[in-house]
């Protein structure tokens, strides 16, 4: 029996494909491309419903919508980290080559880790509010057609300068938060944005998310702390709070998108919604 790999049609400008062609017989799969992210989910679901192991070649966004694809299902993923960012992929310490990548994700024992979820919607590592949807809504406005880590950095400082600071509340189990912030965020994972430690201490495997704010500052301060996000000392800046818990409500004035992985969340901001997290909930190949 094949092993299915699902992976993006466009990525790399077909370079992917050709690499992936080159190997497929030889590791027992068959290639499954899709083209965007709503086919991904569905082909995701259908894969994940009749085979025990799915691998899925890409970056962070189409580990996303396949791990919302395969909801429910009982299947193990395999991550082949060939996209921009890969922080879910660094987080998990799977390989940056395609072939060990390849071998692990085949071959390696599952593990069990913690899934995100907001209202319901599930998420691998990060989602929040704040100035990472202006990043990222710049991005999909250049149509990602820039690679490198150096993208997410230089995204922030184009979008800063038009910031304007978001009120958000966070209410936690033990913890709450109220006021103009430059991001909120509830991490399963600790980076995000091509190598940003947003939640140098966050864990898969605790039952716990790290909800960290980043108060107001000024563009001149976030940029200066821009630095230290990527070494996550930024969280002993007296503008940083953080704190744990297995769930918090989340709601911005006015109401505001979500993001996730890197990708836009069909979740908003209000008094109900609740950023969770389901302990054990993804088997992985680690």
């Amino acid at each position: 029996m094949t092993t299915p790999l699902l992976f993006n049609a466009g990525a790399g400008r077909g370079k992917l494909r050709a690499a992936l062609e080159a190997r497929a017989a030889r590791h027992g799969l068959e290639l499954v491309s899709v083209d965007g992210a709503e086919e991904a989910r569905r082909v995701a679901a259908e894969l994940a419903a009749t085979h025990p192991r799915m691998l899925v070649a890409g970056g962070d966004g189409t580990v996303h919508h396949a791990i919302r694809g395969a909801d429910g299902a009982d299947v193990t993923l395999g991550i082949v980290a060939v996209g921009t960012g890969n922080d879910f992929a660094r987080a998990l310490g799977l390989p940056a080559e395609l072939e060990p990548a390849l071998e692990r994700a085949l071959r390696a024992e599952p593990v069990n880790i913690d899934l995100g979820r907001a209202a319901g919607v599930p998420f691998a590592g990060i989602a929040g509010v704040g100035i990472v949807a202006d990043v990222l809504t710049y991005l999909e406005a250049c149509g990602r057609r820039y690679r490198g880590n150096w993208v997410y950095p230089w995204a922030v400082l184009r979008t800063v300068v038009a910031y304007r600071a978001v009120h958000v509340d966070v209410v936690a189990e033990a913890d709450r938060f109220s006021g103009p912030v430059m991001m909120a965020a509830a991490a399963n994972a600790p980076r995000f944005g091509g190598g940003m430690r947003a939640a140098p201490e966050a864990s898969m495997r605790d039952g716990l998310l790290d909800i960290v704010v980043l108060k107001e500052t000024s563009r001149a301060g976030l940029v200066r702390l821009l630095p230290r996000v990527y070494k996550g000392t930024h969280v002993t800046h007296p503008a940083c709070r953080l704190f744990r818990a297995r769930e918090a409500r989340f709601d911005s004035r006015p109401a505001a998108d979500i993001y996730a992985d890197g990708e836009r969340m069909p979740v908003r901001t209000s008094p109900e919604t609740r950023l969770s997290v389901e302990p054990g909930r993804l088997r992985v190949a680690i």
